[in-house]
């Protein structure tokens, strides 16, 4: 460390060890969950030390679909978050599509920050409750993406300089939380709108009976699926489906 340098403006050597050290035990199939829910917790830790209040929440590219077999739309994935947020946030299901900050960043291929609400810009934004400043930060390796972490924080003109750097290095170790064949080259990526939270929340209700539903078809055609299977046949139907709606429902923004 260069003299004077301020350790909070750097991921800690032992934060590298650990998360190494966790992508090396840690079986293939709880590797992903295991891998972003560290990450997540380690950067909020960093990024928030004061607990001032930030949401941190990784959305994946869904697989590509439709008659062009795109990836149209990203999937909220999992998240961490201090108060007002909840410690957990892998309940909150929702697609972003191009409207979002997440989609825009995805589709430019780098960071995107936000810093108030009031900030006068072209980036389409979906504020949330209690969001007053946000950065995105596409999950890139070799060219290709995955997905992105998204940060948000209830003070505006939170991310300066540094933590905009930081996000961006947390990013990166992300890269070891996905397999491979999830990150997809660029000319697969065509984002669409996706419909409002509110609209998404109604057809997400039924979301566990549905799994639930394809896990009992498949027994009963006796060709028994895992719950993740059933999982992602459902959030690709649900996709389709909001997708499906007419123009008006994709127009809307918070």
């Amino acid at each position: 460390m260069l003299a004077g340098e301020d350790v909070s403006e750097q991921i800690p050597e032992e934060i590298y060890s650990r998360i190494l050290n966790t992508y090396v035990n840690t079986r293939d199939a709880q590797r992903s969950w295991y891998m972003s829910d560290l990450i997540m917790q380690l950067a909020l830790e960093q990024l928030d030390p004061n607990h001032l209040g930030m949401a941190i929440t990784i959305v994946h590219c869904m697989p590509p679909s439709g008659v062009a077999h795109k990836v149209r739309s990203l999937r909220q994935n999992a998240g961490r978050g201090t108060p007002p947020w909840n410690t957990y946030l892998d309940q909150e299901l929702l697609f972003l599509g191009i409207e979002s900050l997440a989609g825009y960043a995805v589709s430019v291929g780098h960071l995107v920050a936000v810093q108030s609400r009031a900030e006068q810009t072209q980036v389409s934004v979906r504020w949330e409750e209690w969001e007053e400043s946000a950065v995105a930060s596409p999950i890139l390796l070799g060219g290709r993406v995955a997905g992105c972490l998204i940060v948000s924080s209830t003070q505006p003109d939170y991310f300066l300089e540094f933590r905009q750097k930081l996000i961006g290095q947390y990013t990166e170790l992300l890269t070891l939380a996905f397999r491979s064949e999830e990150f997809y080259a660029y000319q697969d990526i065509e984002l669409s709108l996706m419909p409002s939270q509110e609209i998404q929340y109604i057809r997400f209700s039924q979301f566990r009976q549905r799994v639930s539903n394809v896990l009992r078809e498949a027994f009963r055609e006796q060709r028994p699926i895992t719950m993740r299977e059933a999982e992602h046949i459902v959030w690709a139907d649900l996709e389709a489906e909001l997708l499906g709606l007419p123009i008006s429902y994709h127009s809307q923004t918070v």
